[in-house]
Protein backbone atom coordinates (compact mmCIF):
# COMPACT_ATOMS: atom_id res chain seq x y z
CA UNK A 1 0.00 0.00 0.00
CA UNK A 2 1.33 3.14 -0.88
CA UNK A 3 1.23 6.04 1.71
CA UNK A 4 0.81 10.00 1.38
CA UNK A 5 -0.16 12.98 2.97
CA UNK A 6 -3.78 13.13 2.58
CA UNK A 7 -4.28 17.24 3.15
CA UNK A 8 -1.12 18.04 0.94
CA UNK A 9 -2.63 16.11 -1.55
CA UNK A 10 -6.49 16.67 -1.26
CA UNK A 11 -6.55 19.89 -3.00
CA UNK A 12 -4.76 18.76 -6.23
CA UNK A 13 -7.25 15.46 -6.11
CA UNK A 14 -9.99 18.51 -6.04
CA UNK A 15 -8.95 20.47 -8.98
CA UNK A 16 -8.63 17.10 -10.88
CA UNK A 17 -11.90 15.51 -9.82
CA UNK A 18 -13.46 19.02 -10.56
CA UNK A 19 -11.97 19.16 -14.45
CA UNK A 20 -12.89 15.73 -14.79
CA UNK A 21 -16.21 16.42 -14.03
CA UNK A 22 -16.83 20.44 -15.54
CA UNK A 23 -20.10 19.06 -17.05
CA UNK A 24 -21.54 18.65 -13.35
CA UNK A 25 -23.65 21.82 -12.87
CA UNK A 26 -24.00 21.79 -9.19
CA UNK A 27 -20.80 19.81 -8.64
CA UNK A 28 -22.74 16.77 -6.68
CA UNK A 29 -20.89 13.98 -8.56
CA UNK A 30 -17.31 15.84 -8.42
CA UNK A 31 -18.27 16.65 -3.92
CA UNK A 32 -19.22 12.61 -3.81
CA UNK A 33 -16.02 11.63 -5.37
CA UNK A 34 -13.86 14.14 -2.86
CA UNK A 35 -16.12 12.93 0.07
CA UNK A 36 -15.15 9.34 -0.71
CA UNK A 37 -11.43 10.69 -0.73
CA UNK A 38 -11.94 12.57 2.51
CA UNK A 39 -13.51 9.94 4.45
CA UNK A 40 -10.75 6.93 3.32
CA UNK A 41 -8.93 5.53 6.69
CA UNK A 42 -5.83 6.54 7.88
CA UNK A 43 -2.92 4.96 8.25
CA UNK A 44 0.07 5.21 10.27
CA UNK A 45 3.33 4.65 8.72
CA UNK A 46 5.20 1.98 10.64
CA UNK A 47 8.96 3.85 11.70
CA UNK A 48 12.14 2.79 9.75
CA UNK A 49 14.33 0.57 11.97
CA UNK A 50 17.26 1.92 12.71
CA UNK A 51 19.91 2.05 10.26
CA UNK A 52 23.26 1.38 11.90
CA UNK A 53 25.82 0.35 10.29
CA UNK A 54 25.88 -3.50 9.68
CA UNK A 55 28.33 -5.95 11.83
CA UNK A 56 29.91 -8.90 10.30
CA UNK A 57 27.91 -11.43 11.93
CA UNK A 58 24.81 -9.02 10.23
CA UNK A 59 26.57 -9.55 6.96
CA UNK A 60 27.31 -12.51 6.59
CA UNK A 61 23.69 -13.44 7.06
CA UNK A 62 22.83 -10.87 4.28
CA UNK A 63 24.08 -13.15 1.16
CA UNK A 64 22.46 -11.98 -2.16
CA UNK A 65 20.69 -8.68 -0.08
CA UNK A 66 21.94 -5.00 -0.99
CA UNK A 67 23.79 -3.00 1.06
CA UNK A 68 24.78 0.85 0.86
CA UNK A 69 28.48 1.29 1.44
CA UNK A 70 29.55 4.86 2.91
CA UNK A 71 33.23 4.80 2.33
CA UNK A 72 34.86 8.56 2.24
CA UNK A 73 34.47 9.66 -1.33
CA UNK A 74 35.76 6.58 -2.58
CA UNK A 75 34.83 5.79 -6.19
CA UNK A 76 32.89 2.56 -5.00
CA UNK A 77 30.86 3.88 -2.25
CA UNK A 78 27.03 3.47 -3.05
CA UNK A 79 24.95 0.10 -3.32
CA UNK A 80 26.46 -3.38 -3.41
CA UNK A 81 24.96 -7.01 -3.05
CA UNK A 82 26.70 -9.24 -0.21
CA UNK A 83 27.95 -12.55 -1.23
CA UNK A 84 28.70 -14.81 0.99
CA UNK A 85 32.00 -16.84 -0.38
CA UNK A 86 32.56 -18.73 3.16
CA UNK A 87 31.06 -18.83 6.56
CA UNK A 88 33.48 -20.48 7.97
CA UNK A 89 36.20 -18.33 7.12
CA UNK A 90 34.42 -15.26 6.80
CA UNK A 91 35.18 -14.38 3.26
CA UNK A 92 32.78 -12.12 2.11
CA UNK A 93 32.29 -10.42 -1.24
CA UNK A 94 30.84 -6.87 -2.11
CA UNK A 95 29.60 -7.03 -5.83
CA UNK A 96 29.25 -3.44 -6.79
CA UNK A 97 26.62 -2.14 -9.76
CA UNK A 98 30.17 -2.00 -11.85
CA UNK A 99 30.37 -5.83 -11.20
CA UNK A 100 33.82 -4.88 -9.50
CA UNK A 101 34.02 -6.93 -6.37
CA UNK A 102 36.20 -5.85 -3.13
CA UNK A 103 36.31 -8.57 -0.16
CA UNK A 104 34.40 -7.11 3.09
CA UNK A 105 36.81 -6.80 5.14
CA UNK A 106 39.54 -4.53 2.95
CA UNK A 107 36.27 -2.38 3.00
CA UNK A 108 35.83 -2.21 6.60
CA UNK A 109 39.53 -2.00 7.46
CA UNK A 110 39.75 1.26 5.32
CA UNK A 111 36.76 2.77 7.31
CA UNK A 112 34.12 2.01 4.86
CA UNK A 113 30.56 1.84 6.59
CA UNK A 114 28.07 -0.47 5.07
CA UNK A 115 24.38 0.13 5.87
CA UNK A 116 20.65 -1.83 5.22
CA UNK A 117 19.84 1.33 3.15
CA UNK A 118 20.99 4.74 2.42
CA UNK A 119 21.45 7.18 4.99
CA UNK A 120 19.59 10.19 5.61
CA UNK A 121 21.66 13.46 5.23
CA UNK A 122 23.55 14.45 7.81
CA UNK A 123 22.92 10.75 9.47
CA UNK A 124 26.66 9.51 9.03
Amino acid sequence: MKLYDNDEYRDDFMELVYSLLHGDGDNYRANQIIDAFDSAPEVEAEPLPPNDPLTLEELREMDGEPVWIEWGGHPQAGWALVRVWSKVSNVVYLTYHNGNTDLLGFVLNDGGKIYRRKPEEGAT
